[in-house]
């Protein structure tokens, strides 16, 4: 049997993917944080909606 197809080295882990650093942020950067979130979330609402339409008048 050969097995020389496999990859020879693992993937790299990320520094980032170890325990995750308890780092309190900013309030500036938490109320952006914030308003991001909930602009995407308005646009996936949206998105979402407008496919219900469409598939009801389908």
């Amino acid at each position: 049997m050969n097995e020389s197809h496999q990859p020879a080295q693992p993937a790299p882990v990320s520094p980032q993917s170890g325990p995750k650093k308890k780092k309190v942020p900013s309030n500036g950067q938490f109320f952006a944080k914030n308003t991001w979130n909930i602009f995407v979330y308005l646009l996936i609402g949206e998105f979402m909606a407008l496919v219900i339409d469409i598939a009801f008048l389908l």
